[in-house]
């Protein structure tokens, strides 16, 4: 193998896994995760985001188990769970059905439910809500995942790390909380990149997974690249998706994560309105996503009108969109 001068090689032949393992491990390497370089956020070690910690158990709040607000919210009829998991493959079709004919604006709505149904499934897969035996929610978190080019088994690496250290400044998804916005914007095209960085230094155990996702993922961008405009059904999908990966971290952080409220529960928000529940479908119930994380997405708006009350007497300060 040579390498050239910047760090970088490129591998005569690849012909067994772990050759194929040691370049992927060298690609993730050439960007290390900032929470690895502390010179590059010396800001992490003060402000807002130290000042809490993380409230995720919903009795420090005086508020129920699930058990007493309803137990019910975790059972999936077969039914549901099939649709939940086939909705972002037929939102997928309907996509490439519209914009084969021609008819790219209806297209475009669809690749936006492709998206965001692809997430909430995701995220749900990730907390393993869905009723799913382990093996068979370990093959649909990678199939969804490649769908929305993101790697499933990394993001459920740091996003289950996240529940548990959200607040500190260990949080391997908030590194880029209290960036200036020129900053975030520099941050932002990396984000899930140095993810799936922290993943592979922490996790080793699910790094083949991380390499085949990984490698799909960045085979469909460079095919996009460099055939999209000859495939524009194809190349206009990745760059939806590479630009939905982009600004979830706009959204998450200037909307549902931060020291947020008069207490700052769990670091987290909500949004009420029946708009924006439609549109991400039940992702804005972020807050109560934090305090009872084994509820579907989906459940997320019945489970907040049952603790409403309760949620506002703790000192939570939603916000309100329609």
């Amino acid at each position: 193998m040579a390498f050239g001068r910047c760090g970088s090689f490129v591998p005569e032949r690849l012909l067994t896994i772990e050759h194929t393992l040691k370049y992927i491990e060298h690609m993730l390497k050439l960007f290390s995760h900032p929470l690895d370089r502390d010179d590059l956020l010396p800001e992490r070690s003060g402000g807002p985001k130290a000042q809490h910690g993380s409230l995720t158990r919903p009795t420090s709040l005086g508020l129920p188990v699930l058990g007493e607000v309803g137990a019910d919210l975790r059972v999936l009829s077969r039914r549901r769970q099939t649709w939940l998991l086939l909705r972002p493959i037929v939102l997928l079709g309907l996509y490439v059905a519209l914009a084969s004919a021609g008819k790219w604006l209806p297209a475009l709505v669809a690749i936006l439910g492709v998206y965001v149904s692809a997430i909430s499934v995701l995220h749900d897969l990730i907390h393993r809500n869905l009723g799913l035996s382990e093996p068979w929610n370990r093959r649909w978190l990678s199939l969804i995942g490649m769908l929305s080019l993101e790697s499933g088994h990394s993001l459920q690496a740091t996003h289950l790390v996240h529940h548990r250290r959200v607040g500190h400044a260990d949080d391997p998804e908030a590194y880029v909380e209290g960036l200036a916005p020129w900053r975030l914007i520099a941050a932002v095209p990396l984000y899930r990149h140095n993810l799936a960085c922290w993943a592979w230094r922490h996790r080793p155990a699910i790094r083949r997974r991380i390499a085949v996702e990984a490698t799909t993922s960045l085979s469909a961008i460079v095919f996009a690249v460099v055939f999209g405009w000859r495939e524009p059904v194809f190349g206009v999908f990745v760059a939806a998706a590479v630009l939905g990966s982009w600004l979830f971290p706009f959204v998450s952080i200037t909307w549902l994560h931060g020291n947020v409220g008069a207490s700052g529960l769990c670091g987290t928000k909500t949004i009420r309105g029946r708009l924006i529940s439609a549109l991400t479908l039940g992702l804005n119930f972020h807050l109560e996503h934090h305090l009872y994380p084994s509820v579907p997405t989906h459940r997320l708006a019945e489970l907040s009108r049952r603790i409403d009350a309760r949620l506002l007497a703790a000192g939570a300060d939603p916000d309100y969109f329609w």
